[in-house]
Formats: C-alpha cells, sequence, structure tokens
C-alpha cells in the first residue's frame, strides 16, 4: 500500500515537471513571438529610413531642376542636408536603441533559462534522493 503512495507521489511530481515544461515552452514561444515583433520593428524602421533617404534625394533632384535662383537653392539644400543629418542621427540612436532591447531581451532569456536549469537540476537532487529513499525502504522491507 505504501508502494501506492510512493508511485502516486512520483506520478505527481512527473505532472509537476509536465506542467513545468508545457509553461517552458509556452514562455519561450512568448519570447520568440518578442524577439519577432523586434526585427519586425528593426525591418520597418530600415525601411523607412531608405524611404526619407529616396524622398531627399527626389527634393534634390526636383529642386535643381526647377529652380534658377542660387540662393534659394543653397537655403533649400543645407535646410535638406540638416533634415537628412537629423533623420540619420534619430535612425541610428534608434537602431542603438533596438539592439539594447535585443540584448536585454536575450539577457533576460539566458537568466531565466539559468533559473530554470538551476531549479530543475535541484528537482533532478530531490528526485533521485526520493528514489534513493524508497528503493533503500523496499530493499529493508525484503530481506534477503
Amino acid at each position: 500500500m505504501e508502494s501506492c503512495g510512493n508511485t502516486m507521489e512520483k506520478d505527481h511530481v512527473i505532472d509537476t515537471l509536465k506542467a513545468e515544461t508545457m509553461a517552458l515552452k509556452a514562455e519561450l514561444r512568448r519570447q520568440s513571438d518578442v524577439i519577432h515583433q523586434v526585427k519586425g520593428m528593426n525591418h520597418q524602421l530600415q525601411r523607412k529610413l531608405k524611404q526619407r533617404e529616396n524622398d531627399f534625394e527626389d527634393v534634390v533632384v526636383a529642386f535643381w531642376d526647377h529652380t534658377k535662383r542660387r540662393d534659394v537653392k543653397h537655403h533649400i539644400l543645407r535646410t535638406l542636408l540638416v533634415q537628412k543629418k537629423h533623420a540619420q542621427d534619430v535612425a541610428e540612436c534608434l537602431k542603438h536603441e533596438l539592439d539594447t532591447i535585443k540584448f536585454h531581451c536575450k539577457s533576460l532569456r539566458l537568466q531565466e533559462l539559468q533559473s530554470e536549469c538551476h531549479e530543475q537540476g535541484i528537482e533532478i537532487s530531490v528526485l533521485r534522493e526520493q528514489v534513493a529513499t524508497l528503493s533503500a525502504t523496499q530493499y529493508d522491507r525484503y530481506p534477503e
């Protein structure tokens, strides 16, 4: 009868481990979704930057084609160059922030995995001790 209780304990431990494994898989999927979103944001920022560069080039070409007055040309060109520089600075800043977010996501995930490994290592040790105790009590009950 006591072995039935031990079997129930083992089954409970196994069920707990299965539930924790499922939770870990769900967390991994969530982290993967976050990384996918970050990659999507990065792609979108890259596309916006390219579009702004193309727009800038189009404006410069149109400006040079349609205007004859030198002072207007220089004023607009300087303004556009400042805007381009500002857009590049903003894009670089956003890229740096995105890289930082990626790094923090990876660091956080690594910490979570290390913590989970440590917890599972402790659980494995406890289970081994329980199995050893169960085995020892079974041998003590039935001496040779």
